[in-house]
């Protein structure tokens, strides 16, 4: 067994800053060639040392196996600013008496309703289009997310209702998110305009959200919604009332999560469906079939299974980029020692382009997760990741992604726009520099109200 300091080096190291620049430049290209170098790998990160585990059991190892010798680390911690003591950046009893407390708020029942909410936002998305509109699918993803999430979590739009323009705040929050997750803890606590920016989104999102639980305690009304929930919690401790800043820190760390997540993926789903008309015209047939023009409910979710099988695989390509642990304990990871405090981290978007476990991993094959195929092995597909820190809102957000994906087949083909050339924009998730596309009219088709071809 060898100790953490003999384990291999990621080549390019430079003084001072380690791997923070290549990290930083091309992040995509620099994990996935990790594999070549070991099962953990050392990268720098300024002061600090990250080992990289680029193998699926052992990524197993530090997520589900012993993750009781593991806490979320340090870059979780840098985002306590923004993010409290949310489900994100909680560990421990903490953690897990906070997750059984908010886990209702995603039952079954709680999930039909969010469905129709959420399937009715993207069929007014959708109608509102228009053929040969130009769309920014981006954006267009983004909002329909703050949408979804915001109807949710306070049965309001806060959008439409003019109170903040959360997509930017959103945007703003996830790419500081990144930065602070690769750079030095010196550069991102400069006076710098991208930290400047960082720290005004952190200020905003908590103003709208303290105004907003404020006004909910003043006129609690008769809602269904997740804040709801929030404000009927009492802490297990003493029997008080969850403070109002806890449950910020619950909100704040839903709406980043949610919608960041689920509109990098769906602006993902789009621009492969223009990129891959064999696909698209099978998500269209079933589309057809099972969904038509009406709503999209729960037992219309569960019948689109070609839809599905192309969203695991947009998910497996379009995946987090890197994720870090820090360990309590000291543990054995493939062979090598680590002594607890060490950072552990892992790029599920490498181990999704892995070839021993997905062969031509970069080509978007739906097949792959029919019934007669090779199984996927369920501890290599992780975009909700896994073990206690798995996304509690993963059921949420792939009923939103099916729903949203029927809804706009169901009336529209969005096209490549001409002259364009899309590009992986680095991020938590990365995602596409932009993405203009065409709206097209569904030629020669018609639907009755129930989905039937007429």
């Amino acid at each position: 067994m060898s100790s953490a300091t003999a384990t291999p080096l990621a080549p390019g190291r430079l003084p001072l800053i380690g791997h923070a620049w290549q990290l930083w430049r091309d992040p995509l290209e620099f994990l996935l060639g990790l594999r070549t170098v070991g099962k953990v790998v050392r990268v720098g990160l300024g002061r600090m040392t990250l080992h990289f585990v680029t193998d699926p059991e052992l990524v197993h190892q530090v997520l589900v196996a012993q993750s009781g010798s593991f806490e979320r680390g340090t870059i979780f911690q840098r985002a306590g600013a923004v993010f409290g003591e949310g489900l994100v950046t909680s560990d421990g009893e903490r953690h897990r008496t906070d997750r059984r407390m908010i886990q209702p708020g995603f039952r079954r029942d709680r999930l039909d309703h969010y469905t129709a909410i959420m399937s009715d936002n993207a069929r007014k998305l959708a109608e509102s289009w228009h053929p040969g509109e130009r769309v920014d699918v981006n954006e267009a993803m983004y909002h329909l997310a703050i949408t979804n999430l915001t109807e949710a979590l306070f049965s309001c739009d806060l959008e439409r209702a003019g109170k903040h323009e959360l997509a930017d705040v959103v945007k703003v929050i996830s790419q500081g998110a990144m930065m602070r997750a690769v750079l030095p803890p010196s550069l991102t606590a400069a006076p710098l305009p991208v930290n400047r920016r960082f720290a005004a989104a952190a200020e905003a999102i908590h103003a709208t959200l303290d105004r907003i639980i404020t006004e909910r305690r003043a006129r609690p009304g008769d809602r269904q919604d997740l804040l709801a929930l929030l404000l009927s919690l009492r802490d297990p401790a003493t029997g008080a009332p969850r403070s109002d800043q806890w449950i910020r820190d619950q909100a704040v760390t839903m709406l980043n999560a949610g919608v960041d997540t689920t509109a990098s993926t769906l602006t993902w789903a789009f621009h492969e469906l223009g990129r891959h008309p064999e696909i698209r015209e099978r998500v269209e047939e079933e589309v057809d079939a099972v969904v038509g023009r009406g709503p999209v409910g729960p037992d219309q979710l569960a019948a689109l299974d070609y839809t599905d099988r192309f969203l695991k695989e947009v998910a497996r390509l379009h995946s987090f980029l890197m994720l870090i642990r820090r360990t309590t304990d000291p543990v054995e990871l493939g062979g090598v020692r680590l002594p607890a405090g060490a950072e552990v981290a892992y790029s599920l978007y490498a181990l999704h382009r892995d070839p021993e476990l997905f062969p031509d991993p970069e080509r978007l094959d739906p097949g792959r997760w029919s019934p007669g195929e090779r199984p996927v092995r369920r501890d290599t597909w992780l975009p909700f990741g896994a073990g206690v820190h798995k996304c509690i809102g993963d059921t949420f957000s792939w009923a939103e992604m099916l729903a949203a994906v029927a809804a706009v087949t169901a009336r529209h083909r969005l096209a490549p726009a001409p002259g364009t050339t899309v590009r992986t924009k680095p991020a938590i998730i990365p995602k596409p520099d932009r993405l203009p596309m065409i709206v097209r009219p569904r030629q020669g088709r018609g639907t009755t109200d129930h989905g039937a071809l007429s």
